[in-house]
């Protein structure tokens, strides 16, 4: 129950959210994790035409896409 009885007031109550209803944080990438994915990527799909400093500019864009879309 997210609700307590108020210990002085029986009129009151406290709210006792859950800890999964707290929101967390936003968490974003750094540019070794970014570039660890691309690395990955790059041995899959061998592509000359995008380069790693290519890649961590798109990936940033999309990530302050993703911040501004989750209220950060």
């Amino acid at each position: 129950m997210p609700f307590k009885p108020h210990p002085d007031n029986p009129d009151l109550v406290i709210y006792n959210p859950h800890e999964y209803w707290i929101p967390k944080q936003w968490q974003g990438l750094t540019d070794e994790q970014l570039s660890e994915t691309y690395n990955d990527l790059y041995t899959q799909y061998t592509r000359d035409d995008v380069n790693i400093a290519d890649f961590i500019l798109i990936a940033r864009a999309i990530e302050v896409l993703l911040k501004e879309k989750n209220g950060g």
